[in-house]
């Protein structure tokens, strides 16, 4: 009887700590990024942010202010010389709610082509323009010295992430407990 149900929450174990697949869209080809691209921008990334927006047990949400310089633009008009772009990620999936995540992402330094969507405006009113994804970035040259991506994420959310992964196994181990210390009961009183 002990050994089944060691079995079992083992079992439990094993199927709380499964990733769940998920599938991802294929990369566009170079004329599919052209064509669909509202801007083509040729730069140097800047700066970089990022501050979770969601969170699931498995992932979470990031997203991305990219701020670039722009040298030359392949496509589209754009008058600002320096423009914020933005991408969404997850940090345990390629695939996100709302579409695949990024790849490559740039750093810091880097010199990149970006093929960007028109230009939106986030709730704070900056102005930013979404890149294609998956592969919307196309990093013409790598930084020798690539800066660091700041994190907006709050204290208490990057705590939660932290201390989510544990859950399961406190929540067995509990039960265990209680389970094991009923049962040495049991046999005293009998």
């Amino acid at each position: 009887m002990i050994q089944r149900s060691v079995y079992l929450i083992l079992a439990l174990l094993v199927s709380l700590a499964s990733p769940t697949l998920e599938a991802s869209k294929a990369p566009y080809s170079a004329e599919q990024l052209i064509a669909s691209s509202e801007i083509i921008a040729v730069g140097e990334i800047l700066a970089m942010e990022k501050a979770m927006m969601a969170s699931d047990a498995n992932s979470g949400i990031y997203l991305w202010q990219v701020r670039m310089r722009v040298s030359k633009v392949e496509k589209g008009e754009l008058s600002a010389t320096e423009i914020v772009t933005t991408f969404n990620t997850t940090d345990g999936s390629t695939m996100i709610l709302c579409g695949p995540s990024q790849f490559p992402i740039p750093d810091t330094g880097d010199r990149v082509r970006a093929h960007l969507e028109a230009a939106a405006k986030l709730d704070d009113g900056t102005t930013v323009y979404p890149v294609l994804a998956p592969n919307g970035y196309a990093i013409l040259e790598k930084s020798a010295n690539p800066g660091e991506v700041q994190d907006n994420t709050s204290l208490w959310i990057k705590a939660w992430r932290t201390a989510q992964p544990m859950l399961p196994i406190l929540l067995v181990g509990g039960l265990a407990y209680g389970w094991f210390r009923w049962q040495r009961r049991k046999r005293s009183e009998s």
